[in-house]
């Protein structure tokens, strides 16, 4: 939780660097939708997989 609660400090000084980028995840109704946030953590789910099976071959 202590290390969230940093990360997300770390972005939102990252993100009022570029106050245009910013504006955007201020505002919850411009959130991405539940179906995308579904299709993102599938994709990073096959990258996973396809990481790890990848290292299965090398070695």
């Amino acid at each position: 939780m202590k290390e969230d609660k940093a990360l997300l400090a770390g972005l939102l000084a990252m993100a009022s660097m570029f106050p245009m980028q910013h504006s955007i995840h201020d505002k919850p109704e411009q959130r991405p939708s539940g179906n995308q946030t579904k299709q993102f953590r599938k994709i990073k789910a096959k990258r996973k997989l396809a990481q790890a099976s990848r290292r299965r071959n090398r070695g």
